[in-house]
């Protein structure tokens, strides 16, 4: 492409800086690597996987992250042949690279609308979460990124400069979401531990019922820390990026030419790169904080003996295993 995601030829002639290109070829073939396995691993475990509904959230963003390193190795062979695409070829890649992005960023906001309905209204979940609603929501984002994608074929700049105020908009509703989710969290916690001090240490059944309210809320933490974790990775890698590309498009919006080696212009192209690790850690956080996934990993590719057996307890560091249904049932039985 001429550039990168702003089809931007800089003054300074970066196309022919093969570092960037070499970079990006580097972070292409790492992400098809990661979450090729991933996807491969969540497949042959499905039953076990598909158990919560975070893991379809999940299995969507691995995809879009999959796609993104391909179109990354394949923008990246421009860099050491030439002229090897057509105009039209570049704009394909241009609106691929879009489309990605925009399901990383919805699927993550609506993965922290869901942990808010969980933890802030959970009595709601019912009506909101469920794994039929889960898969229509993944669709719907990627209906929508389509859309705005394609769209950037007739209005280039206008589309992505209102993809990027979108995404800023998007951050702060992430925040705000957030500050509700462990201000609860921290009600929670102190309501649980003044129900420990008036029921007692003595009495065996309330000391259970407290046991297992404690292991409910530290799995809900843990969840949560793992959806921050992937908020901030995408806020940290590609938060940058938009702000510069925002100066850029202005630019060329209002027909004004940039200075040469304009520090915007420069900042897009050189960090490039790393906007797209966004797209290699999130498999990394996956295997790291959610041990259901390091097991199907294992399992699925040989290094363990048995197949991956879900757990109907859950974990303190795995995914809900049951829709809210099923919880909501289980503690009205309680």
């Amino acid at each position: 492409m001429e550039g990168n995601l702003t089809n931007i030829t800089t003054q300074g002639d970066p196309e022919n800086d093969k570092v960037v290109h070499s970079l990006v070829l580097i972070v292409g073939i790492a992400s098809v690597i990661f979450n090729g396995a991933l996807l491969i691993a969540m497949t042959f475990n499905s039953r076990e996987v598909f158990s919560s509904l975070g893991s379809y959230f999940i299995y969507n963003l691995a995809i879009a992250d999959f796609v993104t390193g391909v179109n990354s190795i394949v923008w990246a062979a421009e860099g050491f042949m030439p002229k090897l695409y057509s105009i039209k070829a570049k704009m394909t890649l241009l609106t691929i690279f879009w489309i990605t992005v925009q399901v990383a960023f919805f699927t993550i906001f609506v993965m922290s609308t869901e942990r808010l309905i969980a933890i802030v209204f959970p009595f709601k979940a019912t009506l909101l979460m469920s794994k039929k609603k889960t898969t229509i929501y993944c669709i719907a984002v990627w209906i929508f990124a389509i859309v705005c994608g394609g769209l950037i074929n007739y209005k280039r700049e206008e589309v992505q400069l209102f993809l990027t105020i979108v995404f800023e908009l998007v951050i702060v509703c992430i925040v705000i979401e957030y500050v509700q989710v462990f201000r609860q969290l921290r009600v929670l916690w102190q309501s649980s531990k003044t129900r420990a001090v008036y029921n007692g240490h003595n009495n065996n059944e309330a000391s259970s019922t407290k046991n297992k309210k404690t292991t409910d809320l530290q799995r809900e933490y843990e969840v949560t820390i793992v959806v921050v974790t992937l908020a901030v990775i995408l806020v940290v890698t590609v938060f940058p990026y938009m702000i510069a590309m925002q100066i850029v498009l202005c630019y060329r919006l209002f027909h004004t030419p940039l200075p040469l080696n304009h520090p915007a212009e420069m900042f897009v192209w050189y960090y490039f790169p790393v906007e797209l690790l966004n797209f290699v850690v999130d498999p990394i956080v996956y295997g790291w904080r959610l041990p259901k996934y390091r097991k199907a990993f294992l399992a699925t590719f040989g290094f363990g003996k048995d197949r991956l057996k879900c757990n109907s307890n859950g974990s303190p560091r795995t995914l809900r295993t049951t829709c809210p249904t099923e919880n909501r049932q289980m503690a009205l039985l309680e």
